[in-house]
């Protein structure tokens, strides 16, 4: 059985890890964003601005994380996450 200091430590690094994947996806938005846009599917407009958009959230979800809003940067995630299935389904059909 875990002790509650334990629990509390394990919660708190998967925090961090989580912060820090999506602190450095949404930094890489911008620092490599002709790769990330390609992954937009084509019938949206203004393409690099939803890669930018996104950039954002994704480092503004990281830094939530650590504040008393983490539960909606949680719902945040999980909705971030399912958008990126339908992203990353149309990516592979192009072949890429």
């Amino acid at each position: 059985m875990k002790s509650k200091n334990g629990n509390l430590l394990n919660r708190q690094l998967i925090r961090f890890l989580l912060a820090a994947m999506f602190c450095s996806a949404g930094v890489a938005h911008f620092l490599f964003d002709e790769m990330f846009t390609e992954v937009i599917p084509k019938i949206f407009p203004l393409r690099p601005m939803i890669n930018y958009l996104v950039g954002g959230v994704e480092i503004l979800l990281g830094v939530l994380y650590f504040s008393s809003a983490r539960k909606m940067a949680y719902l945040g995630t999980f909705i971030l996450l399912v958008i990126y299935i339908w992203a990353h389904v149309n990516f592979i059909q192009m072949g890429s």
